[in-house]
């Protein structure tokens, strides 16, 4: 109970720290912080795998025959999958995609057996490990199967998820060798 306790108050004190750090900078000072982390220091490969798997689901969404548009749907599936782009290539704004996308996936999802693996994998995260992508893939791999035939939206969120995924695992593990 102690550590858990130190551990909200360190949360607290940084939280604390990163809103007076927010306040001396100002809203035109974030905004260009979040432009920079966005755009500037981006590969032509980075915008492409960006761009491409960004994409999926607004083709999702605009090559079915319906009448009427999901977009709650479609916006959480653009923010989450923007969201986990941003965390394989380490920039700071998935945070932003991260928040919007779980506020709305809150909404449309209450509760699921994903929930377990999904929070290893955040806690993992949180502390920079590698096997983080293992609880990612399995969290991914799960919510597809729970999606299935339900949204097509939620549905191609988790597959770009998984890729995306395996493509975090590859290059943690590279990054890892490198430094060994």
């Amino acid at each position: 109970m102690k550590k858990l306790t130190e551990k909200i108050t360190q949360f607290i004190e940084n939280f604390k720290n990163v809103h007076a750090e927010a306040r001396k900078i100002g809203f035109a000072g974030i905004m260009n912080l979040l432009w920079k982390d966005l755009f500037v220091g981006r590969s032509l490969f980075q915008w492409l795998y960006l761009i491409v798997l960004s994409s999926v689901p607004l083709i999702l969404e605009f090559t079915q025959n319906t009448e009427s548009h999901d977009w709650m749907s479609l916006l959480a599936s653009w923010t989450g999958i923007v969201c986990v782009i941003l965390v394989a290539e380490g920039r700071a704004s998935n945070y932003l995609f991260g928040a919007i996308n779980s506020a709305i996936y809150l909404v449309l999802a209450m509760n699921s057996v994903t929930d377990a693996t999904n929070g290893v994998g955040q806690l993992l995260m949180t502390r920079l490990y590698r096997e983080q992508w293992i609880f990612w893939i399995a969290t991914n791999l799960f919510s597809i199967y729970l999606w299935w035939g339900e949204n097509i939206h939620i549905q191609g969120m988790y597959w770009v998820y998984t890729l995306n995924s395996l493509v975090g695992w590859y290059q943690w593990t590279k990054a890892v060798r490198k430094e060994a």
